[in-house]
């Protein structure tokens, strides 16, 4: 199980190996580069990044992808890009990177520049940004060599609070290493021993536990001096505060001792991932008999007190959201570190694996399953906004799915000037890669990735991932509702998939509606907030008396509601009979369906031998009819 907070970490690995361009010898080593860094920056115990990667792709392509993985973020995210390419310069001294498609005649045209790069990072809201570049800067090639270096790189691309670690200084070549063939493709020089330094703990020079850009760039120039390597790595860049490129196994000199029995019930175990602030690790309850997870911060950072006030709030957010798609929190310990008291979060342990536990395995859902965890999500996130909560990291890594298919969403913390839409435009992007088995870098729509997905669901994603936020959804609501149409389209219904109600209370319902008879009958179904289970039903007085018009009385109303919040209910179902016409929700019916989320029912005893008992939802004013599932008991 993988569990970050908002400020996760993100890694785009770029390499180009093979180029268009006769005068552009092909690259051996960008491809093994690409995956061995992918895979220890990946790994949950050394680099903790969500990572993703791109190789040979054309210029255009690169760039689109280089700009999304900018944009869009939080101040507590933490970026890594890395570019593994030729480096070329003009003739007026302007860096730029070659792609595949790259024509040494149309340098500005078919690369990706320098400048291009730079405006990326600068715009970029993340606080924390490091970019490893393992290439050079001339058109002059030689055999294992991936250009010259004759312009600096500092000039071109560094910037405050941001890092720049270079393979080379101004005046050397990037060597590609000298066994490098097709059939034994191995990482250059540096890239290798950055891959080396943070695979095998190395890279921690000071045993703190923790491998900084300081560090990193040291080690690597330890390494290539005592190799006699004719390169001198440079690290540029200002920064005011230590970079956790990476954690080490190592030794954790000077931190606290995390303690091994926590509160006097909660056994610590492995440690399941971490991420800039936090770390996640197994645990046994002794008292409950059952296995949980702890969250904390990591031990380089529990004695830092903006960071403990900091994590309080989000403990504090998360305790207070109570739904079954949502992680439980069910203690907020503290444990007293150097008379300091330090808080904990213990949360239920949750078997299965996370969608981007999936992804990068290259499992395929079927596109109903999808759906319907995507509906799933959607609903939580109802719920969620409801009570004004904002996860504001809806991503792969934060989504877990167990043998059942079933999801719950983790990571929901405190996010500060956060908006809804953020949350539904990264849900768009979590359900893009589940059906295409990549995040959404261009503007294609999944269907032109994979011609056999329902065109429908292009629909959905066109909006859900609109650029302008008045072109996307305005409710999580109002996307739960196109997902389920969808749904229902694919189970050839017709009809939008929703209501799930209890034989019990479908037999209430009727029995009330036929003891009114002829007047029209009305009345609530209420459920556990949170759940979209119709279970009490309360039966209302028709206040209009009327064969054609009903109205509850509002002594009725302000009762229900009181009762449904002394038992942390919410309205599932809204009904009312009619006997004259068709059913079918009227204007006024509209008017009425004022709550997000809930079902509205209308019973037809226009035939007494045909009863019919039809469900809709309404969207901001527009009716859609859904499908009812009628069960003997809720699972």
């Amino acid at each position: 199980m993988e569990n970050m907070p908002s400020g996760h970490r993100s890694a785009l690995l770029i390499g180009a190996k093979t180029y268009q361009d006769l005068a552009l010898e092909d690259l051996r080593s960008p491809m093994a580069d690409v995956n061995g860094l992918a895979e220890v920056l990946g790994d949950p115990h050394i680099g903790g990044y969500q990572v993703s990667t791109l190789i040979d792709a054309p210029h255009h392509e690169a760039a689109t992808v280089i700009e999304r993985f900018f944009r869009d973020r939080s101040l507590d995210d933490f970026l890594l890009l890395y570019l593994s390419c030729h480096g070329i310069k003009d003739d007026y001294g302007e860096l730029f990177f070659a792609a595949s498609n790259t024509d040494q005649q149309l340098i500005g045209s078919t690369t990706v520049s320098a400048d291009f790069l730079r405006t990326q990072m600068r715009r970029s809201r993340a606080k924390s940004i490091v970019v490893l570049l393992d290439c050079c800067y001339s058109g002059a090639f030689m055999r294992g060599r991936k250009g010259d270096a004759t312009v600096s790189i500092k000039d071109a691309l560094a910037g405050d609070g941001k890092v720049v670690l270079t393979a080379t200084n101004e005046i050397e070549y990037a060597l590609e290493g000298e066994a490098v063939s097709e059939l034994h493709p191995q990482p250059s020089l540096f890239t290798g021993m950055v891959i080396e330094g943070l695979r095998s703990g190395e890279a921690d020079l000071d045993r703190d536990g923790i491998v900084s850009e300081k560090n990193l760039i040291e080690y690597v120039c330890e390494r290539m001096r005592a190799g006699g390597a004719r390169q001198t790595p440079r690290l540029l860049g200002e920064v005011h505060y230590r970079l956790t490129i990476a954690r080490s196994a190592r030794g954790r000199r000077g931190w606290p001792e995390m303690p091994q029995l926590l509160s006097g019930r909660y056994e610590l175990g492995e440690l399941l991932s971490f991420d800039g602030l936090c770390e996640l690790r197994r645990a046994y309850d002794r008292r409950r008999d059952r296995p949980v997870a702890v969250k904390s911060l990591r031990p380089d950072l529990v004695l830092n007190p903006s960071h403990q006030t900091r994590f309080r709030e989000e403990i504090r957010s998360a305790a207070s959201l109570g739904h079954p798609r949502i992680v439980k929190v069910y203690d907020r310990p503290d444990h007293q570190f150097e008379r300091v008291s330090v808080p904990f979060m213990v949360m239920e342990y949750l078997e299965g694996s996370s969608l981007s536990e999936l992804l990068q395995a290259g499992r395929r859902l079927e596109v109903r399953t999808v759906l319907q965890c995507t509906a799933d999500l959607l609903r939580a996130l109802v719920y969620a906004h409801g009570v004004g909560a904002v996860h504001g990291d809806i991503r792969p890594a934060n989504v877990i799915l167990n043998r059942e298919n079933e999801v719950t969403l983790v990571g929901f913390g405190s996010v500060t000037g956060a908006n809804t839409g953020a949350d539904l435009y990264a849900t768009g992007c979590v359900l893009y890669e589940l059906l295409t088995l990549r995040p959404p870098l261009d503007d294609r729509p999944p269907s032109a990735v994979d011609p056999e997905l329902p065109h429908g669901i292009d629909e959905i994603l066109l909006k859900a991932l609109a650029v302008h936020p008045d072109d996307g959804y305005a409710s999580a609501h109002a996307m739960l509702t196109d997902i389920e149409h969808e749904l229902g389209a694919i189970a050839g219904t017709g009809k939008r998939y929703g209501l799930t109600i209890q034989q019990s209370v479908h037999d209430a319902i009727l029995t009330h509606a036929r003891a009114q008879y002829p007047l029209m009958a009305c009345g609530l179904v209420a459920g556990p907030a949170g759940f979209g289970r119709p279970e009490r039903h309360m039966a209302m007085r028709n206040a209009a008396a009327s064969r054609t018009f009903y109205e509850m009385d509002m002594q009725d109303v302000i009762k229900a509601y009181r009762s449904m919040d002394e038992r942390d209910e919410e309205v599932v179902v809204i009904y009312h009979s009619n006997i004259d016409t068709e059913a079918y929700p009227s204007g006024i019916d509209v008017s009425y369906a004022n709550e997000p989320g809930a079902h509205y029912v209308i019973v037809s005893l226009a035939d007494p031998d045909d009863v019919q008992f039809r469900s809709f939802r309404i969207v901001e004013g527009e009716v859609f009819e859904e499908e009812v599932r009628i069960v003997t008991a809720y699972t």
